[in-house]
């Protein structure tokens, strides 16, 4: 018993981890990334939810122009039949067992809310996917910023990376400089502080992909634990 409940254990870890891996993307291509919101976005998800509620009133409100039948069954027993004399004999009175079935039957031939709700239900319906369609299109732009906005982060990374190796070597050359006597200290103490700015700047930006990455996953429905690895083409973009 305990090595098959180990067994199920087991297997539902796994099932589980599989369940996640399958969700999260391998390659976050920018085509990728927007197709996972559209899919796992909860807002869209609540808009089909909302689709569908709808339909049902709806279709709920045209159900009234259906006929109604109803039915209705009582019986009644009697236990103790009531008894009177009679010519000096006592008989009883009534019967011990009464049944009836009734059947009743009632068709709208106006009713206001009723028209109303068939004259409108396809202007109803119709607001309800524009809706959705909207938030489908306010999600991809969402999306497809934020990516943007990761790559623009990523390249301001990336070029104070290279400028802070010219600014070392300008640093290290303008130290030999002033050593030699050849420079006085306003060259070395200038690269100094170009070269601080440019570190605390790379830093900055490094610390805001962070969360820019954070911003997107949070867009996208994206599990928050797990890495994204963006992926583009220069070229191609």
């Amino acid at each position: 018993m305990k090595r098959f409940i180990g067994i199920i254990i087991i297997t539902l870890i796994v099932l589980k981890s599989s369940a996640q891996n399958d969700s999260l993307l391998q390659q976050a291509t920018l085509d990728s990334v927007v197709q996972y919101a559209l899919i796992h976005q909860p807002l869209l998800k609540q808009s089909a939810i909302d689709e569908q509620i709808t339909e049902q009133q709806i279709k709920s409100k045209l159900a009234d122009w259906y006929p109604q039948i109803n039915f209705n069954y009582s019986f009644q027993h009697n236990f103790q039949l009531q008894e009177t004399t009679f010519g000096g004999n006592t008989i009883k009175i009534g019967t011990e067992n009464t049944s009836g079935l009734q059947f009743t039957g009632t068709q709208n031939l106006f009713n206001r809310d009723v028209i109303l709700a068939s004259r409108t239900a396809g202007e109803v319906r119709e607001a309800v996917k524009q809706n959705t369609i909207s938030n489908r299109i306010d999600i991809a732009v969402t999306t497809i910023k934020a990516f943007y906005d990761v790559l623009a982060t990523t390249q301001q990374i990336k070029v104070a990376a290279e400028t802070i190796t010219r600014l070392e070597r300008s640093l290290k050359d303008a130290t030999a400089q002033y050593k030699a006597g050849v420079a006085d200290k306003t060259d070395y103490k200038r690269a100094t502080i170009a070269l601080n700015n440019a570190k605390a700047s790379k830093a900055a930006n490094e610390n805001l992909l962070k969360a820019k990455i954070e911003y997107l996953k949070a867009v996208m429905g994206y599990p928050t634990g797990s890495d994204l690895n963006i992926v583009y083409d220069s070229l191609a973009m």
